[in-house]
């Protein structure tokens, strides 16, 4: 929930600051780069939490070897 939460407030600062299309500034580099590393922290904890709450799927997939990386690369 805080990077849904930070991820609103870093893309409602591009638009608020008008740092958007043509801006060349360091500000806007930098509200872009932390845009992009909270993106993928967010992608990264809802990749993470679909295998952990499936209802002990992951644990009855833990009798195999290697089913824990299964389990987290799996569609």
């Amino acid at each position: 929930m805080a990077f849904m939460v930070t991820e609103a407030a870093v893309g409602a600062g591009l638009v608020l600051f008008r740092l958007v299309a043509h801006d060349a500034s360091v500000a806007r580099a930098l509200f872009v780069g932390t845009h992009l590393c909270n993106t993928f922290l967010l992608l990264g904890a809802i990749r993470l939490d679909r295998p952990l709450g499936g209802g002990g799927a992951l644990l009855r997939r833990a009798r195999a070897p290697g089913a824990e990386l299964a389990a987290v690369w799996s569609p």
